[in-house]
C-alpha cells in the first residue's frame, strides 16, 4: 500500500479549533484577572502573605499571557497577504517572534509556579470560596494553554 499523499485525521486537542478555544479562554481569563486586580487595589480585608503572593503571581501570569497573545497576533497578521508570505519566508525568524517566544517562556514558568500558589490559597482559607475557585480555574486554564502550546511546539526557542 502506498502511503504517499495520505492524510491522517488529527485529534481534537491537536486541532486549530482547540488552539483557538484555548487562546480565547486564556484571553478572557487574562482580562478578567487584570480587571479584578485593578478593582482590588481599593482597601481590602486582611489576607495572608501566601494568598497575597498567590494573587500577585496570578496577576503577573495573566499579564504575561496577555502580552504573549497580543504580540503573537501582531506578528501573524502581516503574513495574511501574498506579499507577507514572502516576507515570512525570507525574513524568518523575525525579532518580534523572538520577543513573543521569550514572553511565552516567562508566562509558561509563571503558569507552572501558579500550581504552587494553590497550596496557600486552599490552606489558609481567608478568601471566600468563590475567589479560591476562580483562582484555581485560572491556574487550570493557564496550564492547559501551556500543554496546548507545547503540543503546537510554540513554547521555547526551538526554531533557531
Amino acid at each position: 500500500m502506498n502511503s504517499v499523499g495520505t492524510l491522517e485525521r488529527i485529534g481534537f486537542f491537536a486541532s486549530v479549533a482547540w488552539l483557538s478555544l484555548m487562546l480565547g479562554a486564556a484571553l478572557i481569563t487574562c482580562v478578567g484577572i487584570l480587571i479584578a486586580a485593578l478593582l482590588r487595589r481599593q482597601p481590602v480585608p486582611a489576607h495572608s502573605a501566601g494568598e497575597r503572593r498567590s494573587a500577585q503571581v496570578l496577576t503577573g501570569t495573566a499579564a504575561a499571557w496577555l502580552i504573549f497573545i497580543v504580540l503573537a497576533v501582531v506578528w501573524v497578521v502581516p503574513f495574511a497577504t501574498p506579499a507577507g508570505e514572502d516576507q515570512f519566508v525570507y525574513g524568518y525568524p523575525h525579532p518580534l517572534l523572538k520577543v513573543t517566544l521569550a514572553i511565552g517562556v516567562v508566562a509558561t514558568g509563571l503558569s507552572v509556579l501558579g500550581i504552587a500558589t494553590l497550596v496557600p490559597v486552599w490552606r489558609e482559607r481567608t478568601w471566600l470560596i468563590g475567589r479560591r475557585l476562580r483562582h484555581s480555574v485560572a491556574v487550570v486554564v493557564f496550564i492547559a494553554l501551556v500543554a496546548t502550546l507545547l503540543q503546537w511546539n510554540a513554547v521555547g526557542f526551538r526554531y533557531f
